[in-house]
């Protein structure tokens, strides 16, 4: 299972997305030993810039004093001053949205001349799936997107809406066009809209924590071997948003 944190580990059990399993339960896990490897991946750094070193010593005495007064002063405005401004979150009600990106490239070549981790993230059944690519060339980008929209279709999940990072060539807006989906491109410098950014982390995590537990010996040139179980265990942890009850 490339050595996932226990809590997760323990949720998928309790949800039975584990039953495939014999004798995995959550009694098991109490006796679980401390994983090196799971700390290797799943152990960040804090975010520098978080908390401000300074304070401003004439702006906090006024917010406490407001916080503290039961009776407020009143300010009084100009008729055409009066303006409400409301403000609207709605939930994305497109079906078939699927957020494709492109990782750095890996420290180590792959014996097959693999270089990249493509990963594509699928909304609604909340999948992570990747692919290796042997460059960053339209025809390698191209060959991995034809082989996930070939499998998506297959599970009987059509692509509609295709997320998808702005430096994408034009041979990839091509193929998506010609799928009959639509494209939409993400800002520049702005990593939050394209939601392949988190399970980029996601799945570095878990493939980290892989990577941490096979035998010594093992030459990490075919890493590009271990990609088809680490999509699969990784969604077997995950739960799959149009049925909270299966996994991923």
């Amino acid at each position: 299972m490339f050595s996932p944190p226990p809590a997760t580990l323990r949720k998928a059990i309790a949800n039975g997305q584990l039953t495939s399993f014999p004798g995995l339960t959550t009694a098991l896990l109490k006796s679980l030993p401390p994983s090196t490897a799971t700390a290797k991946g799943h152990m960040h750094r804090t975010r520098k810039n978080i908390r401000s070193t300074s304070a401003n010593p004439t702006c906090t005495p006024d917010a406490r004093l407001d916080d503290s007064d039961m009776y407020p002063a009143q300010h009084l405005f100009a008729a055409h001053a009066l303006d409400a401004f409301c403000f609207a979150a709605l939930a994305d009600k497109n079906t078939g949205t699927i957020y494709t990106d492109l990782p750095g490239e890996f420290p180590v070549r792959s014996i097959r001349n693999m270089r990249y981790i493509f990963v594509c993230y699928a909304y609604q059944p909340n999948a992570i799936l990747v692919r290796p690519m042997t460059s960053r060339n339209s025809e390698s980008m191209v060959a991995a997107y034809e082989d996930i929209y070939t499998y998506l279709t297959a599970k009987g999940f059509k692509p509609n809406l295709n997320i998808i990072d702005n430096e994408a060539s034009k041979a990839v807006q091509n193929f998506i066009e010609s799928n009959d989906t639509e494209w939409q491109l993400v800002e520049p410098d702005n990593h939050r809209v394209n939601a392949a950014e988190r399970a980029i982390q996601t799945f570095k995590n878990h493939f980290i924590a892989g990577l941490c537990t096979v035998d010594p010996l093992f030459p990490i040139q075919c890493w590009c071997y271990l990609l088809q179980q680490a999509e699969i265990t990784l969604n077997l942890l995950c739960t799959a948003r149009s049925d909270p009850s299966k996994s991923a």
